[in-house]
């Protein structure tokens, strides 16, 4: 009889196991610490919470905290730049360019409270309550505001952004979705269509632009002048992140994460595993997706989560690459030669970029390349990804 109960919970046990989708990976981080932003740089993930920012480089096993020379404690956002490493936490704006061990404080010229920060070719772009929008053109030791065409900025809260080829979107909080094309030196309101114009978070993929509010997610397919809801299957529609690999977007909420297959068209709840349903953040990092939670860190397999992604690689296949279709950033992941050359091929046949692989984990910058497809060389092997 006892061998018959120890079968009978050997078979729950292996049941839950294999049902959970999430694994919590918090070693470090404050048991309840709400993770405001997660950022990918290569082989390392930057999680912010409380105006601080840690530091993983084993794939979210462990978390260090790198807040030496900081001060604040406000939501975190974090942008990364080439080797400079920005973080905003409120009243303050600080430089890292040594990955965290040290920080400089950057805000020469800046008013106002920090809720989020984005890199665009060589400029940062700040967010702020009560001041609008700030640039800066040498990071960050002095910033230029760019508020033309933004009224009321006293209650005008900046809380995201999003960037594609010359297009910047800003969200502005209860006010809707503002476009530039100019670098910011004006601004249009793009709210048409928008039931709820709290914009929590952006996500873009080619010539979508999702939109995350408190009432659900919207789509617009002309650069923000028309905004249709995309809600069906969505059971929560307080939403807090959005981010998108190839056809799959994900939405964070406030009773956990959502798929959509179908720009939006559908969604299905992927929340297995998660022990707070509260997600505020999320990032993607080769086959793998990040969530930060107000119960810290979880991650999971893509392949667990989304049917149509390969869950073995080729035999052949020295190296991967994601994401693709690609914005600002593509990451290379590589099994052997560390060190191998790269080069990347526009439709003429000209090298646009090229470079040395390092580590298992190589970011490259590709925000500077027009929209098209390209090739990724390395050896004798060609990879084709699409920028948008």
């Amino acid at each position: 009889m006892k061998k018959l109960i120890l079968f009978f919970v050997l078979i729950i046990i292996t049941s839950i196991h294999s049902y959970a989708q999430w694994e919590r990976c918090s070693k470090g981080l404050y048991r309840y610490a709400g993770i405001d932003e997660i950022v990918i740089n290569g082989n390392d993930i930057f999680a912010g919470w409380d105006g601080i920012a840690y530091l993983s480089t084993n794939n979210g096993e462990n978390w260090t905290e790198k807040a030496n020379g900081m001060e604040g404690s406000l939501q975190t956002s974090i942008a990364i730049k080439g080797n400079n490493l920005f973080i905003g936490n409120g009243l303050h704006i600080y430089l890292s360019t040594n990955n965290g061990e040290s920080w400089t404080e950057k805000k020469s010229g800046l008013r106002g409270c920090c809720y989020t920060l984005a890199v665009k070719d060589n400029y940062v772009i700040a967010g702020t309550r009560t001041s609008g929008i700030f640039l800066s053109t040498d990071n960050g030791d002095y910033w230029i505001p760019k508020n033309s065409g933004l009224d009321d900025l006293m209650s005008l809260e900046i809380t995201y952004f999003a960037i594609c080829g010359n297009n910047i979107f800003a969200a502005g909080g209860g006010r809707g979705v503002y476009l530039s094309t100019d670098n910011g030196d004006s601004w249009t309101l793009k709210d048409s269509g928008l039931t709820n114009t709290y914009i929590t978070s952006l996500a873009i993929c080619g010539n979508n632009i999702f939109a995350g509010t408190y009432d659900g997610v919207f789509l617009s397919t002309d650069s923000g002048d028309i905004w249709i809801q995309k809600n069906s299957g969505l059971t929560e529609t307080n939403v807090y992140s959005l981010i998108i690999n190839g056809n799959n977007l994900f939405a964070g909420t406030s009773v956990g994460i959502f798929l959509s297959t179908d720009n939006g068209d559908s969604w299905i709840e992927k929340s297995s595993g998660l022990t707070s349903n509260c997600v505020l953040s999320l990032a993607i990092k080769v086959d793998t997706i990040f969530a930060g939670t107000s119960d810290g860190v979880f991650r999971a397999k893509l392949s667990d989560l989304i049917t149509d992604v390969k869950t073995e690689e080729k035999e052949n296949e020295s190296y991967i690459i994601s994401p693709n279709p690609v914005s600002d950033k593509l990451i290379i992941r590589q099994k052997n030669d560390f060190n191998s050359p790269y080069e990347i091929i526009n439709l003429l046949g000209i090298k646009v970029l090229t470079g040395e692989l390092s580590g298992e984990y190589t970011t490259i910058n590709t925000s500077q390349l027009t929209q098209g497809l390209y090739f990724l060389r390395i050896g004798n092997e060609v990879r084709k990804f699409m920028k948008y």
